[in-house]
């Protein structure tokens, strides 16, 4: 059976999810115990001047923050670090539904207990930085585009590739996932992989038009100007760091994961598989030209641990 054929509701998914929710909670333990590091000092730096000069490229972390300072009068440690806290918990249960799709309940709950208990998804959602509100935007625009594409919906298709690239304006790396969702379709039956539904091909291909015309630009901008600030490429840099901070446990148990997709020809799997493999593929590119460390591709960490389970 496939990983995504069944619907029904699961108590053991339910149980590991209760289970997740329980361990999220702890993203909002201790928020004001630590001074500002420096990029969360830039964090609040930026958001102060929101409204001042120019807009940042990517706004929507800056602009969170903001509010949330303005609601509660604060720039406190644990004010600033409350909304990427409330984003990381509420990354655990979209992992549960973005993924299910693809993987099932139960492994989909498992990815997101293991989520839960990873060390570092819990700096980031301890951080006064938009990586754990790219996350959670990216796994709503996942969960939607799955539905799109393994039951052939274009409507969820375009409007999970519409909340994909919302997620590029609170972290650029999210914009990683764009092109992979656009050729993880199209690739999968070509390597074997069965598919009950087959993908909208044509509504892939003009999402990935559109896009590359309204995101082209913005996207040559912002890599030129981190081009310019992280100068000096390290394709080792890039895999160490990666494989320290999502740990090498889990990476082997995705390439397994992967492997067995491959053997038995599960396409649903293989779709997980080919979003990892294309994102790293465009990081680990990138990581040529620049500096490029583990958390442009902290949007990954869900996909490799449904690979993993």
């Amino acid at each position: 059976m496939h990983g995504g054929a069944s619907s029904r509701a699961d108590p053991t998914a339910r149980v590991l999810l209760a289970l997740a929710l329980v361990a999220g909670l702890t993203r909002f333990l201790r928020l004001g115990d630590w001074g500002l590091w420096v990029d969360e000092a830039h964090t609040l730096h930026d958001a102060g001047a929101m409204f001042v000069g120019p807009l940042p490229k990517y706004p929507l972390g800056y602009l969170a923050v903001r509010l949330v300072v303005d609601l509660l009068g604060s720039t406190d440690e644990a004010v600033l670090r409350l909304f990427p806290a409330l984003c990381g918990f509420l990354s655990i249960p979209l992992t549960a539904w973005a993924l299910r799709p693809a993987v099932g309940p139960t492994r989909a709950a498992a990815a997101a207990l293991v989520l839960s208990a990873s060390s570092w998804h819990l700096f980031w959602s301890q951080s006064a930085r938009a990586y754990t509100l790219a996350l959670a935007l990216s796994l709503f625009g996942g969960g939607l585009w799955l539905r799109g594409v393994l039951h052939a919906r274009n409507a969820s298709l375009a409007a999970g590739l519409a909340v994909g690239a919302a997620a590029a304006f609170a972290h650029p790396s999210a914009a990683l996932l764009l092109p992979a969702w656009v050729l993880a379709p199209l690739l999968v039956e070509r390597l074997g992989g069965r598919l009950e539904v087959r993908p909208p091909m044509l509504v892939l291909m003009g999402a990935a038009l559109l896009g590359a015309l309204a995101m082209g630009g913005w996207l040559a901008s912002v890599w030129g100007t981190y081009e310019n600030v992280k100068s000096g490429s390290s394709l080792l840099h890039f895999v160490s760091t990666t494989g320290w901070y999502m740990t090498p446990l889990a990476l082997a148990g995705a390439a397994a994961g992967t492997w067995l997709a491959w053997r038995e020809r599960r396409g649903e799997d293989l779709l997980v598989a080919l979003v990892v493999l294309i994102v790293a593929a465009g990081a680990a590119a990138a990581s040529l030209q620049a500096r490029v460390a583990a958390q442009y591709v902290f949007v990954l960490l869900p996909w490799v641990l449904a690979l993993a389970t």
